[in-house]
């Protein structure tokens, strides 16, 4: 949430600064992007992209967290009836965890609408995500808790709206919205999805 604070507070200063000129995206342009990112998780993230003829490929690196969420695992237990025999049932028990996702993300996102000048542009796409969720126990005690691993593969897809605004001819900032799908193998006790706003700064590079 600090980071989306930071670039709020910079971007007045930006544009004041800054002399709005049209920037075309071309052809074989490296675009070089930083986000902070918000909502559901909190976090940051670094990206690179290569312009094409009809918008740019994406790869980049993210972290995020957030507050706890639940985890519930399943405790064999046994119990003595009335009449003396034994019966076993599951125990649901569900615990309060924080986590840390660490993820790579490849995709790709169109240019689908800009103002005349190009200074204002309008990107549609997603990417596909796969990394790792660390899981944190400190201070927790109870049955169940070998259950939790601590860390799990996670994939998933995210479609993306982004807004992208031009201060000075070669640097952007942009402001996206990401209802990030997380999967885990179809796990039915975790939580799948993620929406998330966000702020960026761009940076276009020609070879």
């Amino acid at each position: 949430m600090k980071i989306l604070a930071v670039i709020a507070a910079m971007m007045p200063a930006l544009l004041l600064c800054g002399e709005a000129s049209a920037q075309r995206h071309v052809a074989g342009q490296h675009a070089l992007s930083f986000e902070g990112m918000a909502y559901r998780q909190y976090g940051v993230g670094a990206s690179w992209g290569r312009c094409g003829h009809y918008g740019r490929s994406v790869f980049g690196l993210g972290y995020l967290a957030g507050p706890a969420e639940p985890y519930t695992v399943i405790v064999k237990r046994e119990i003595m009836n009335e009449e003396g025999r034994t019966e076993k049932f599951d125990d649901y028990i569900t615990y309060d965890l924080k986590m840390q996702d660490i993820l790579a993300s490849g995709g790709y996102m169109f240019r689908v609408a800009g103002s005349r000048s190009r200074t204002v542009s309008l990107w549609l796409g997603g990417t596909v995500d796969c990394g790792v969720r660390i899981y944190r126990k400190e201070g927790l005690s109870g049955d169940g808790l070998d259950q939790i691993p601590p860390a799990k593969f996670i994939y998933g897809i995210s479609p993306r709206m982004e807004v992208e605004y031009f201060p000075y001819r070669a640097v952007s900032f942009s402001f996206h919205v990401r209802p990030r799908i997380q999967l885990y193998g179809h796990k039915r006790f975790d939580n799948v999805f993620y929406p998330e706003v966000g702020l960026g700064c761009t940076f276009y590079l020609m070879d």
